[in-house]
């Protein structure tokens, strides 16, 4: 932790400036200090023990100093004095997240992330698979047991499994009269999965038990982020309106019948992207005026050039054994036919 050299109320705003040794500057509000004050918090659960809605809405900040016991803040009026651990400050103390996400194309092939299964049983090699999926979206586990059940006890390693109408492992298979293509041989272009749910499917796992006898079958992934940042370098308008105009997702069979409504990009406040659902099989037909439709369809052919370009794209063959752990709304996945 960087130490506090100083804390100054800013006269014009009375809001508190922090200067950290490490040059980091925080600014920080007066009720954003008083609803965090650690006096009001019970000691074992850590829940607030007042309501925003009780403190004064524009408190005022009459001292402030650093001390061996933290930064003490003195209030104006009755409120009490309170005080923060630097550590709490330097932990919590609100700045621009850092993104250390990896957009990636073409060229991750010459380096494709693998951490063998037995790693896992090691925190760095739990840490190493948790790292790939935040910086590429995804991760590759190899040497998995090829019995069929594994995939969950490998999901339970890092999180909790969300049944769906699937249920909760969902064995991808070709067979006759086939009722999702998934269960075909078919080769399938590169997507998301589930769009049409709420909530779609987060982190996904697959987990090759047995490869195809006649060859065939090889996994292609996208970064829908690198792709998405593509789009606004190209046609900013583009990957506005996709942001902008939410779409309808349906999917249908026998049993069940899905539907939800979002944009193919979600964007932050700042911009940046957040989520891709990029599945055209499942779209329903678009709801939009004349206007909105033409421009939808201009940007999604803009945003799938980028999306099926060869640079965009890394292949591999999934032999039995190999796991991919994916974030379903960064990574597109496809596969050859087989």
């Amino acid at each position: 932790m960087s130490a506090l050299t100083s804390a100054e109320i800013l006269p014009d705003s009375g809001r508190l400036r922090l200067t950290w040794a490490s040059g980091r500057v925080d600014v920080l509000t007066p009720l954003w200090l008083l609803d965090n004050d650690l006096a009001f918090r019970h000691p074992h659960t850590n829940q607030r023990l007042r309501e925003l809605r009780t403190l004064p809405p524009d408190p005022k900040l009459a001292s402030a100093a650093v001390t061996g016991a933290g930064l003490v803040l003195g209030w104006a009026g009755d409120l009490p004095d309170t005080v923060y651990p630097l550590n709490w400050l330097d932990e919590y103390a609100p700045r621009p997240p850092l993104d250390g996400r990896r957009p990636w194309g073409a060229e991750l092939q010459a380096s494709l992330p693998a951490v063998p299964f037995a790693a896992l049983d090691t925190d760095h090699g739990q840490a190493q698979v948790l790292d790939d999926l935040y910086r590429l979206g995804w991760a590759r586990v190899r040497g998995v047991p090829t019995t069929s059940g594994q995939v969950l006890g490998l999901a339970r390693r890092f999180g909790y499994v969300r049944a769906t109408n699937y249920g909760e492992p969902f064995d991808v298979i070709s067979k006759p009269q086939a009722e999702h293509l998934a269960y075909t041989g078919v080769p399938l272009a590169v997507h998301t999965d589930n769009p049409y749910r709420d909530k779609v499917p987060g982190v996904q796992i697959l987990h090759c038990l047995r490869a195809s006898v006649g060859g065939g079958g090889e996994t292609v992934l996208v970064d829908g982020l690198a792709a998405a940042q593509a789009l606004r370098a190209r046609d900013p308008k583009a990957l506005t309106t996709l942001a902008e105009l939410a779409v309808p997702f349906r999917y249908r069979d026998a049993e069940s019948d899905l539907r939800w409504t979002r944009p193919l990009v979600e964007l932050d406040r700042d911009g940046g992207v957040v989520a891709v659902a990029f599945n055209d099989r499942s779209m329903a037909p678009l709801p939009f005026g004349p206007n909105d439709t033409e421009r939808f369809y201009a940007a999604y052919r803009a945003f799938a050039a980028i999306v099926h370009a060869p640079e965009s794209a890394v292949h591999f063959l999934l032999e039995p054994g190999d796991a991919i752990i994916f974030d379903n709304q960064r990574v597109l996945h496809g596969r050859a036919g087989y």
